[in-house]
């Protein structure tokens, strides 16, 4: 499976660069399959469908003007993190000044607006209980210093990687996700923010982009909750999807269509 992802990676690097209608044929697509899937695994019930034509600023009936905003919220944090990666860029700002505390806030604070802004650009301030969830998360008190820790630890990370070592650059992402969850530095729509956060790497150093498909989420889930005792399979699982992914989206790259919605 990691071979064959691997594998799947550098064919679709090797299409690299994609002139302009290929950027905004992918970057369409991204758009909505991106979308769609991360907020679904957070229970927004708009269809993939449904999401396009919101993106188009068309209203859905029956569906509340929160699940609006989750997606207008999210094609901007994720134009956000496209534009920090520096994807169709020759140049690429240092790690070091994309992954900052400022950033993951904005981030954040991206996917809130017009839904809760009084949590953006803060770390929650009460203690959180996932229900039907075995997960005990950090004191609130400690949520600063930990995401200190964090922040730190993948700078450094990232200095000593070696970014030809594809293997390693995925488990340091399935790592720096796993880290953040567990951290769960924000009252909600942590999910979300660990997802562009993974994104912003897979961008950075593999010109990828990795969407965890809804209809996956109970694996995820689990992989997750099971993750301290059993890391394999939360890497597995990462992996397998991931695969998935890639394979849908290298068919476009192949085939050279223009994906519209």
């Amino acid at each position: 499976m990691k071979t064959k992802l691997i594998k799947k990676l550098k064919e679709f690097n090797a299409f690299l660069p994609l002139d302009k209608i290929m950027q905004k044929s992918i970057k369409d697509f991204l758009d909505v399959k991106y979308n769609y899937n991360s907020n679904a695994i957070e229970w927004t019930t708009l269809s993939e469908k449904e999401t396009s034509l919101v993106l188009k600023w068309q209203t859905i009936p029956k569906h509340s003007l929160i699940e609006h905003f989750e997606v207008i919220n999210h094609k901007n944090a994720f134009n956000f993190i496209f534009d920090l990666s520096s994807w169709f860029e020759k140049s690429k700002k240092k790690f070091s000044d994309i992954f900052t505390e400022d950033n993951i806030l904005k981030i954040h604070s991206f996917l809130l607006n017009n839904i809760n802004d009084d949590w953006a650009w803060i770390y929650r301030q009460q203690n959180v209980r996932i229900a039907f969830s075995r997960a005990v998360l950090p004191r609130y008190e400690k949520v600063s210093y930990l995401m200190n820790d964090f922040i730190v630890k993948y700078i450094d990370l990232y200095e000593k990687i070696d970014l030809n070592d594809i293997e390693k650059v995925l488990e340091f992402w399935y790592l720096l996700h796993l880290d953040f969850v567990k951290i769960h530095p924000f009252v909600d729509w942590n999910g979300r923010t660990a997802r562009l956060l993974q994104n912003l790497w897979f961008l950075y150093t593999l010109n990828n982009v990795n969407i965890v498909y809804f209809k996956n989420r109970q694996e995820y889930i689990e992989s997750i909750e099971k993750s301290d005792n059993d890391i394999k399979t939360y890497i597995d699982f990462m992996n397998s999807n991931f695969l998935e992914f890639k394979e849908e989206e290298l068919e476009l790259v192949i085939n050279k269509e223009i994906y519209k919605y």
